[in-house]
């Protein structure tokens, strides 16, 4: 597989926001020993890299994963082609009857490790 491979780990942060408990997400990329805070969100579950085209997500992606509460929430992904890890996040607000038609927000880089 080209570029890196790379886990996301999250911890409980022992707070919550509202009635959803926030972790801490990290990245560990398998090629350097240091790890890339992500930040603080609800709890992330993985997406499979076949959904990055449906997504909207470049093809170099490594890594793909979500959170949600309430019908909102994050997506993410990462690339970490041969230079720096980044991480990209877009927020999604719940469907509703106003804003079905909607385009998904623009992706915004939230971190990278070089």
């Amino acid at each position: 597989m080209p570029g890196r491979t790379v886990h996301l780990k999250a911890f409980p942060t022992g707070r919550t926001n509202g009635e959803v408990p926030l972790f801490t997400l990290y990245l560990y990329p398998t090629s350097q020993s240091d790890s890339l805070l992500v930040g603080e969100d609800t709890e992330p579950s993985l997406l499979a890299l076949d959904q990055a085209p449906r997504l909207q997500i470049p093809p170099s992606a490594v890594l793909l994963f979500q959170t949600y509460h309430a019908g909102a929430g994050s997506q993410y992904y990462v690339r970490a082609d041969k230079g720096p890890v980044r991480v990209y996040r877009r927020r999604l607000e719940e469907a509703m009857p106003g804003n079905e038609a909607s385009a998904r927000p623009a992706w915004q880089l939230v971190a990278h490790l070089d």
